[in-house]
């Protein structure tokens, strides 16, 4: 797990999130966590960082920061970059018709079909269920480019990042490091579920396919914020900048908001494949 951190507190973000470890650790004990790896990042340092329990309960194998997990509908935030990757090359427009790209793509409503563009798919706004629509959104790329999903994200945003233990299906040369999933039963056990097989070159792939670890995940969040800052203006130590720059051309767009959803306790926003 993989958070931005923004301190609200006297105390420093170091020390604020020290003093919650005892409780984020009986949280995951009561809730029947097996493992988890976390790390949290603050303008663009790592300030804590922490594993709890096993990637293999059966074998008492640890969670680590290299230890690899399927991270689902996160998938569909690297789907949203990819699109914008697209935009700035020329390639489509977040206002294109999904029929520009897509005639055989069908809803019941013929007005939602002949109106939909793809911004509308990314932010969830046609009615279609979530990971359709992520996926259509992906495979107007495969036209687009001529490269299918899985190479296109490699080429354009895992490789330029260094993001070398971000798979898109299972590889054998990560078994060893990979998590078990497990599920929680009645009792409040766990119980070894077996994992999703959902690769990024099927159809929902774009949607939740990807592996990764903590720490490539702290690699992606800190392009992101590194991005952010120098496209606003602000000053950013020189190094990794530009390289995060290329691959994140318009990150501004990524975090505009698409749509309020409708939970007052939450007050969420619909972004380009984030919820926040």
């Amino acid at each position: 797990m993989t958070t931005s951190y923004q301190n609200q507190s006297l105390l420093g973000p170091k020390e604020a999130l020290s003093s919650k470890r005892a409780r984020i650790r009986e949280i995951c004990r009561i809730s029947g966590v097996v493992g988890r790896s976390i790390a949290v990042v603050d303008h663009g340092e790592i300030v804590s960082q922490d594993t709890i329990g096993y990637r293999n309960l059966a074998e008492r194998e640890p969670v680590t920061s290299d230890t690899i997990f399927h991270i689902t509908s996160l998938t569909k935030s690297f789907t949203g970059a990819c699109v914008d990757i697209l935009r700035g090359q020329g390639k489509l427009s977040f206002d294109d018709p999904v029929q520009k790209h897509l005639r055989r793509v069908k809803t019941r409503d013929p007005a939602t079909t002949a109106n939909a563009t793809i911004a509308n798919l990314l932010g969830h706004r046609t009615g279609l269920q979530n990971p359709i629509g992520i996926w259509l959104g992906a495979h107007g790329k495969i036209k687009a480019t001529g490269l299918p999903y899985h190479i296109f994200l490699q080429e354009n945003i895992l490789d330029p990042l260094g993001m070398t233990c971000t798979v898109v299906d299972k590889s054998t040369r990560f078994l060893d490091d990979m998590s078990s999933a497990y599920g929680v039963t009645d009792n409040g056990l766990p119980s070894n579920v077996p994992l999703p097989e959902i690769s990024a070159k099927s159809a929902m792939g774009p949607a939740s396919s990807l592996m990764s670890t903590a720490n490539d995940l702290v690699i992606y969040c800190k392009a992101l914020m590194r991005s952010w800052h120098a496209q606003n203006g602000e000053h950013v130590e020189t190094g990794e900048t530009g390289a995060n720059e290329a691959v994140f051309s318009d990150v501004k767009w990524l975090f505009a908001s698409l749509q309020i959803m409708e939970t007052p306790t939450a007050r969420e926003k619909r972004l380009c494949c984030w919820m926040v």
